[in-house]
Formats: structure tokens, C-alpha cells, sequence
């Protein structure tokens, strides 16, 4: 019934439901929700969804399942797969929900399981999936130095597209599992050999991340606020969206 996606295991429970009507219509609403929830749950085999919250449709309820959305009636009998937009203020009330979800499942990963090459003086962070065979990743990893240089915290995590055990997973691993990660990865993406090593590493769960979150192509740009910028962007035309969002945040605080 849902979208062919695969929905992130690692996600938290997400609730987003503004209260702004009357007593009694909180009270119809709170009920409409768990019917709702309710139906679901018997729908999926007893998966609940992450979030159910009101639209400023009447009767019309988001429905989140990790970065996954749509939208149903409280009676769960007619569902719509696709975005809501404000067109008055232009907001996305979908592509807002997807970011909630996708920052919710990033935050759970920590900084000691990423790659990381910092800023001097950190002005933004981005994470990058990113495969070291992609020529396009291969460009954007010779513009990190412009992005250091301008405040921009690059971290990387792994995302070798032709899967488990193809050469391009193999490298990731061995950088990994290098004594200077950072180093090897520069060398392993201007296409310098790496020693092949085995270790412990992430590699599986950054991919299990990147399917999670939406990933479909590398590389794959992650905003701190969860927005997902696809494909690569120079550091000229990415620094300016950055300095962008850090603004809309700022003025919604």
C-alpha cells in the first residue's frame, strides 16, 4: 500500500501534532488519530507508523514511516501519495516531514563512525554518501579543501552503489580500515591503490543508512537540518545554499 521504499529500522518515533483548534476538536482529532493508527497497525502486520499528525486539510492525516509519507483519511480508507504545498507561503509540508525523518535517523549515527575532514573554523556540517568509483564523488572530494576553507565540516560514509562485496565495497572497507582514513580515501578516489585490509567497520551500516533515508544515486549531500541535496554541487553553489538554511534556521528560532 505504501510506496516501494525501504523504511529505516533506525528512525525514532516521530509525533508533529500542532494544537491549535477547540477543546472538542482536539478531542475528535486525538480520536481520529488513533483510529487511524489503529487501522494501520492491522494494515502492517502490527508496525505502527513513526508519526501520524493533522494537515490543513480537513480529515486528511501525514502518515510518516521514516522518510517515507503520505497522507490517509481517518476511516484509513483512501490514501494520496504525494506532496502537500502551501501555495501561499510555498511551504512543503512533505518535503518538511521527509527531512524530520531523515535528520532523526542521521543523528543516530555517531561522528566516530563517519569520515570526517574539518573545518578549521566550522561554520556548516554536511554529510556525504559517497562512492569512491563514482566519478562525480570523485569531483566533489577535490573540492573539500574549498569547503574546509570556507567552514563547511565535510563527513563522509560509504555508499558503494554496485553493493555488498564489489570492488567498490572492498575499497571503502580497506580505507577504512587504513591507519589515516582521510588520507587513504584521497588517494583511493584519484585512483592511487589501496592495500586491501579486513576490520570492523560501518561500510554495511552506512549503506543500511543510505537506503534508509532515501539515498538513490552518489553522491548524496545531507543537510544538518535532514534536507537532502541529490548529485554533486560545487562548492561555489553549495556554500550559498548553506549559508541559506543556516538563515531560515536562525529566523526560526
Amino acid at each position: 500500500m505504501t510506496r516501494n521504499h525501504v523504511f529505516g529500522a533506525l528512525i525514532a518515533a516521530l509525533m508533529a501534532v500542532v494544537a491549535t483548534a477547540p477543546a472538542l476538536a482536539e478531542q475528535a482529532a486525538s480520536t481520529e488519530v488513533k483510529q487511524l493508527e489503529s487501522a494501520l497497525s492491522t494494515m502492517m502486520k502490527g508496525r505502527k507508523p513513526d508519526s501520524i499528525s493533522e494537515t490543513p486539510i480537513p480529515g486528511l492525516f501525514q502518515v510518516t514511516y521514516g522518510v517515507d509519507v503520505f497522507y490517509m483519511t481517518a476511516d484509513a480508507r483512501y490514501l494520496v501519495d504525494g506532496a502537500v504545498i502551501d501555495l501561499a507561503d510555498r511551504h512543503n509540508f512533505t518535503e518538511a516531514a521527509k527531512a524530520q525523518g531523515r535528520k532523526a535517523a542521521m543523528d543516530q549515527l555517531p561522528t566516530e563512525e563517519m569520515l570526517v575532514y574539518p573545518a578549521k573554523d566550522e561554520k556548516y556540517r554536511i554529510t556525504v554518501f559517497t562512492d569512491i568509483d563514482c566519478p562525480y564523488c570523485q569531483m566533489m572530494h577535490r573540492e573539500v579543501e574549498a569547503l574546509n576553507d570556507q567552514g563547511v565540516t565535510v563527513q563522509y560514509l560509504m555508499y558503494p552503489r554496485a553493493g555488498i562485496n564489489s570492488g567498490s565495497y572492498r575499497k571503502a572497507v580497506s580505507v577504512w580500515c587504513s591507519e589515516d582514513r582521510n588520507e587513504a580515501l584521497t588517494r583511493s578516489k584519484a585512483g592511487e591503490p589501496v592495500t586491501e585490509q579486513l576490520c570492523d567497520n560501518p561500510v554495511r551500516k552506512h549503506m543500511q543508512l543510505g537506503e534508509a533515508v532515501g539515498v538513490s544515486g552518489t553522491p548524496a549531500i545531507v543537510l544538518d537540518n535532514g534536507q537532502l541535496i541529490p548529485g554533486y554541487r560545487p562548492a561555489k553553489e553549495l556554500v550559498p545554499v548553506l549559508k541559506q538554511q543556516a538563515e531560515r534556521q536562525a529566523a526560526a528560532r
